[in-house]
């Protein structure tokens, strides 16, 4: 999927995957309840911008969605502390204190 945001693209085709985790049922899903199923996946671009990607499907409601969230550098972060362990995050990020 690409996306113009903010007169800036972002492409997951071209960026770099850096995280993904499913979920089932999916968070915060109001169309689909509980019968559907999410993907978050967190990228970073060539130029160091991260963005989340996020889909969601539902067999049950014939519903799909697809979304793109450019975030910040904090941003980033937050969602890749929710998705990896402590080794995975610091792995892109660097170690960080106890």
């Amino acid at each position: 999927m690409n996306k113009v945001i903010n007169n800036r693209l972002y492409d997951t085709d071209t960026a770099i995957l850096i995280a993904n985790k499913s979920f089932s049922p999916c968070l915060n899903c109001e169309e689909c309840d509980d019968y559907c199923e999410r993907e978050m996946s967190l990228f970073r671009k060539v130029n160091g911008e991260y963005f989340l990607h996020k889909y969601c499907t539902s067999m049950e409601y014939d519903c799909e969605k697809e979304e793109i969230v450019p975030l910040s550098l904090d941003e980033a972060k937050e969602v890749a502390a929710f998705i990896l362990d402590g080794n995975g995050y610091m792995k892109i990020f660097g170690i960080v204190e106890e």
